[in-house]
């Protein structure tokens, strides 16, 4: 997204004034922050202006790519790539009874997501990177943007940046949930290793809302679909494929 463009989605999505912010900061302050409030958000985010966050927060609050109806409100959310928070934003507001945790690998990126869900005191950010076990993980930057930190197996790493690592059945087991309402995924390709050792979870997920990233790893859609065979329903919204287990939760585009 070019700058120009990303000045108009902000005027589009926070307001004019917002939008000259942005472009004078950019221009005058690069290394300062914004305080955005979007509409039926309680509390105010923050984005750093020299990095990627206004695209996720473009994406999430004017794309609403996280929009969709349920007929009773979730229990158990979990966040995986929560990158600055804002999904877990949209979720707290939407669910303030929810138990819900926010995984973020990236330290900036997690220190800005604490700062962003600071004001819902339910939910809990974890630094750490969800993968097919608990061996932890190299973190690796491939150059698109705070948004875009990658992960890849510990194995061999040496001066590579290495996080803990969680699975979901780690997550289900350690919480006492019995199962999660609704699992979010946006780990860069890693839905390819964390689905491919789904088995012993995969039917305990109710809804589950994933980024495919077939560009970075070809047979992200392959696993993914796979693995999710038996689930009733699937549904696309912007860049998330919604997939549906009622027999846990009851969920549907909007």
């Amino acid at each position: 997204m070019s700058y120009g463009n990303a000045v108009a989605q902000i005027w589009e999505a926070f307001g004019f004034l917002k939008a000259a912010e942005f472009a004078l900061r950019k221009l005058l302050a690069p290394n300062s922050e914004m305080h955005m409030t979007p509409s039926g958000i309680l509390h105010p985010i923050v984005i750093r202006v020299n990095s990627s966050d206004i695209y996720p927060a473009i994406q999430i609050f004017l794309g609403q790519e996280y929009k969709f109806s349920c007929k009773s409100d979730p229990k158990t959310v979990v966040d995986a790539g929560a990158n600055i928070g804002l999904t877990s934003v949209i979720f707290a507001n939407r669910f303030p009874k929810a138990n819900i945790l926010a995984i973020e690998p990236e330290q900036g990126n997690f220190e800005q997501a604490k700062r962003n869900l600071a004001p819902y005191p339910n939910v809990k950010v974890i630094h750490a990177a969800l993968w097919c076990n608990s061996d932890g993980i190299r973190l690796v930057d491939p150059g698109l943007g705070e948004w875009g930190f990658q992960t890849t197996s510990a194995t061999g790493a040496s001066d590579d940046i290495l996080v803990k690592s969680l699975t979901v059945s780690d997550i289900i087991n350690e919480n006492d949930w019995g199962h999660i309402d609704i699992l979010k995924m946006d780990i860069e390709g890693a839905e390819v290793e964390v689905l491919s050792e789904s088995r012993s979870w995969i039917e305990k997920i109710g809804l589950m809302i994933t980024e495919l990233h077939d560009g970075e790893r070809e047979q992200s859609s392959r696993v993914f679909y796979k693995n999710t065979n038996n689930f009733d329903r699937d549904w696309r919204r912007g860049e998330n494929v919604y997939t549906l287990n009622s027999r846990i939760f009851s969920a549907g585009p909007e």
